[in-house]
C-alpha cells in the first residue's frame, strides 16, 4: 500500500498486531508500524506507548520504491528452547535488511523493607 504525501515523497506501511502470537508472549500487547520514505525505514511502537524504536536509511535510484514485509520466526536457542519473534524484512533497490525486534526484560525494582 503506496501513499502520497503533500511533498510527493512516496512512503509505504505495515502494521504488525503481536497479540495472535502465543499467549504469554512478552510482545503480546504491543503494535508496532513500519514506515518506509524513499530515503528512509521507521519503526515505531503504537501499543502501549508510542515510541521510535528503529531508523534505518535506504538508498537506491528514484525509480525504485521501499518494500515492508513482516514475518514471524522461530529461532532455536538450544537444543531445547525456541523463541518466536517478529522479524521487519525491507529493501530498495538491489539490497535487503531483515530487523529482529528486540525484546528487552523490563528491569524489576525490589525495595527492602
Amino acid at each position: 500500500m503506496f501513499y502520497f504525501t503533500s511533498c510527493g515523497e512516496v512512503f509505504t506501511l505495515a502494521l504488525l498486531r503481536t497479540n495472535f502470537l502465543i499467549k504469554d508472549h512478552p510482545l503480546k500487547d504491543m503494535m508496532l508500524l513500519a514506515m518506509a520514505t524513499l530515503s528512509k525505514v521507521f519503526m515505531v511502537h503504537l501499543r502501549p506507548g508510542l515510541t521510535v524504536i528503529f531508523t534505518k536509511q535506504l538508498k537506491g535510484p528514484a525509480t525504485t520504491l521501499p518494500l515492508l514485509a513482516w514475518q514471524i520466526v522461530i529461532i532455536q536457542v538450544t537444543d531445547s528452547s525456541r523463541v518466536i519473534d517478529p522479524v521487519l524484512a525491507f529493501g530498495r533497490h538491489d539490497t535487503i535488511y531483515f530487523y529482529l525486534v528486540p525484546f528487552v526484560v523490563p528491569c524489576i525494582t525490589l525495595s527492602l523493607v
